[in-house]
Parts: C-alpha cells; structure tokens; sequence
C-alpha cells in the first residue's frame, strides 16, 4: 500500500513539475519576444539624452542605469533559457552572446558620456552610430542564438499571443485617432505609435516566417518546398497580406487617406492567416496527415466488413449504432483535416457529444445481447474489452476537445489525440459486430441453413 502511493506522489510531483517547467520555458519566451523588438528604446534614450549635452546630470545617470538594468534582464532571461535546454553547444553560443553584450554595454556607456560633454562633435556622433549598430547587432545574435534552444510549437504560440496583442493596438490607436482627429497634436501622437504598432506586426510576422522557413528545410527535401503547404501558407502570408497591410499603413500615416476599417480588417487578416499558419505547422510535424489516411482507410475496412456481415441477416440495432458512428467520426475527422478547423471547433464538440452518446449505447446493447445469449466467457469478455475501450476513447476525446484550445501551446498535439482515439473506435467496431452476430440467435439460424 505504501509502495503504490509512492508511485503514485511521485507521479503526480512529476507531472506538476513538468507542467511548471512548460509554464516557465513561456513566460521566458514572451521576455524574449519583447526584448527582440524593443532592444533600441534604452539606447535611444540614453542617445537623445547625451546627444543634448550634460545639462542634466542626474538624467542622464538615470538613463545610464536604465541601460545596465536592461542588460541585466537579457542576460538573466537568456541564462534562464539556458537551464531549460539540454543542448550544451547552444547554450555555449549563448552564453558567449551574454558576454559580448555584457562588454559592450560598458563601452556604449562610456561613449555616451563622451557624447555628452561634446555633443557637437562629429567623429563622437559617428562612433555612436557605430555603437549603435554593433548594440543591435549583438542583441539579434542573443536572440537568434536563444530560438535555437526554444521549441518552435512555443514559439509560435507566444507570436501569434502578440500578435493578437498588436491587433487590439491598433484597433485602440484607430479609434482614437478618429475620435479626436481635430486634435493635430494627438494626431501626431497616434500616428507615430500606429507606424510604431504596425511594424512590430510586421516584424513580428516576418521572424515567425523566418523561423518556420528554416525548420520545414530541415525536414523536407529542397526538391518538394514548392509543394510543400506550410511554405505555400508562408509565401501566401508574405507576399499579399502583409504587402496589402503595409500599403495600407503608407496611406494612412503618409498620405493621411481615412481607412479605418480597412486598416484593421488587414490586420486582423494577418493574424488569422497566423493562426492557420500554426495549425498547419503543427500538423505537419505531428504527421497529421498520416493519421487521418489510415484512419480513412480503417474506416473504408470497417464499413465493408459491417455490410458483408450484415448481409446474412435483417439490419439489427448494433450494426444501425456501428455504421451512425462510423458517419460522425468521417465529420469529425474531415473538419480537423480542414484549414479552418479552429471556426469549426463548436462542430467537432457537438459531433463528439454524440459519438460519446453512441459508444455508450452501442456499449450497453451489446452487453445485453450477449448476456441474453449466453455466449462463451472468452469470447464475451473480449468482446466487452472492445466496447468499454470504445467508450474509454470517446470520453477521452470529448474531454481533450472541452478544455480552452488557449492552454495547447501546439495544436498538433489535440488533433492526434483526437484522430487516434477515432481509429481506435472504428478498428473495434467490426469485433465488436462479430460479437453480437456469433451471440444472437438470428445468426445462429442463419448457421443452421
């Protein structure tokens, strides 16, 4: 007794460890997708600063400090990233970037402070310039070098979550501005953060391209790229939403044209383009597509086999449970192989509500068949393992399907599940008809013929 709640605490101290460590390896990546895009405010604060003279000292020791402190958080994420990682070559390369940043920041400092006692001076301001571009040249690397130890399913959950966020910015910014266009100075304002807002959609999207682009070479021949879906999704999402979003951004921040709505039906077509993008990645890793031919071809099988048995016979209730759920599971499986599965999600429950339904009916009929015909205890409880193992994976299913698609970092992962119980089911729904046809006393007839 006391061996078996051992294993079983430990069990349970695992799983919630592993949980935490999922929690924190995003976390850490949403500090990593922040700093990737804003790695120029603290160095354009200390730059202005400096680039106005050392009128006031205790400002600009503050923007020094500022600087130093944001150093320090990059250097504790990415160490942070690190004891998440078991890959020690990468975690090399990132330490050594640590140490890089770490050097420069002392330099960026001391040529600031330069700047600021001659402010007028050209060579100064060209040696800034120079600082500026190693700065971010070197926070690039950190983060480049922090991808290479991050799972992508996480990746790409924490840009899309962004995303959404650059959207409801914008979306903000918009109303805003019309609402007090009269305003020229807020006008202004708002203009810069729409140009500000929109780009980090930009960017944001383009490093999710890069990123994905890089991983489907890995695995796929240079040869098929052009067949592949993910790169089709990925030149889609590149060369017509985000060129018609960045067309619409020009004219309104440039040329001044009103296209509100226009503006943010574009952005919000490049997040949904995002989440298909996602869907599709993580079904391709997953094998998805494997799954849902056998799948198909179990499912064919069964059909074939349930009608030839049935032939010998009238149609009886099991075999009218049998074929009603072979048709629920063809729906379920054709709205998870389709691009817009996520808009059909409320389906896939409801069809999995009464696959649920089904299994449970099929499960207590026949029990009762053969119960009532006193078939043998082997081949019953066979039979019966068929049926409660049915109705196992559809709960299973339906409980997967009810919680908050938000909680699945990779998509992949619940389609899996949910196509592997399917094929479970239809795998045991012809043994299952065997069962009750060798019990019932119609068959047995037939036999005697």
């Amino acid at each position: 007794m006391y061996v078996g709640f051992k294993q079983w605490y430990q069990r349970r101290v695992r799983g919630t460890t592993g949980e935490l460590r999922h929690y924190l390896q995003l976390a850490t990546l949403d500090h990593i997708d922040d700093f990737y895009f804003l790695p120029h405010i603290p160095f354009q604060w200390l730059y202005s600063i400096s680039a106005e003279g050392a009128k006031d000292k205790d400002q600009l020791k503050e923007s020094e400090h500022e600087m130093v402190q944001h150093v320090l958080n990059i250097e504790s994420i990415a160490r942070m990233a690190c004891s998440l990682s078991v890959e020690s070559y990468h975690n090399k390369v990132v330490r050594f970037a640590i140490a890089n940043i770490a050097n420069l920041v002392r330099q960026v400092v001391f040529a600031t402070r330069s700047l600021a006692n001659q402010p007028k001076s050209e060579l100064i301001k060209q040696n800034m310039d120079v600082y500026r571009r190693a700065w971010s040249k070197e926070l690039n690397n950190l983060v480049e070098a922090v991808d290479e130890i991050s799972p992508v399913n996480e990746f790409l959950y924490i840009s899309t979550s962004h995303a959404k966020e650059n959207v409801e910015q914008i979306s903000q910014i918009l109303d805003a501005e019309f609402s007090y266009q009269n305003e020229n100075n807020s006008g202004e304002k708002n203009w810069a953060d729409l140009d500000q807002t929109v780009d980090a959609l930009i960017n944001r999207t383009l490093r999710v391209l890069s990123v994905i682009r890089e991983e489907r070479r890995k695995v796929v021949d240079e040869r098929y790229l052009s067949n592949d879906p993910v790169m089709g999704r990925c030149h889609h999402l590149a060369k017509y939403t985000l060129s018609e979003l960045k067309k619409l951004r020009d004219e309104i921040v440039k040329e001044g044209k009103l296209k509100k709505d226009a503006l943010n039906k574009q952005a919000s077509d490049v997040v949904s383009q995002l989440c298909k993008l996602q869907i599709a990645f993580s079904k391709a890793t997953t094998r998805c597509d494997a799954y849902i031919e056998s799948f198909y071809a179990e499912c064919d099988s069964t059909e074939h086999e349930l009608n030839r048995n049935a032939l010998s016979i009238s149609v009886d209730k099991p075999l009218q449970i049998c074929l009603k759920i072979c048709d629920i599971l063809k729906i379920i499986v054709s709205n998870l192989k389709s691009e817009n599965c996520i808009q059909h999600w409320p389906i896939i429950v409801q069809k999995l509500k009464e696959l649920n339904t089904e299994t449970t009916g099929l499960d207590f009929c026949v029990r009762d068949i053969i119960l009532n015909n006193r078939s043998s205890a082997m081949k019953s409880e066979l039979v019966f393992d068929y049926s409660s193992r049915i109705v196992e994976c559809s709960r299973h299913s339906l409980n997967v399907a009810m919680k908050d698609l938000s909680r699945y970092v990779c998509y992949g992962e619940v389609f899996v599940s949910i196509l592997s119980s399917s094929k479970t089911i239809v795998s045991h729904l012809s043994e299952i008809y065997k069962g009750c046809l060798l019990s019932s006393s119609k068959r047995k007839k037939v036999f005697k013929k």
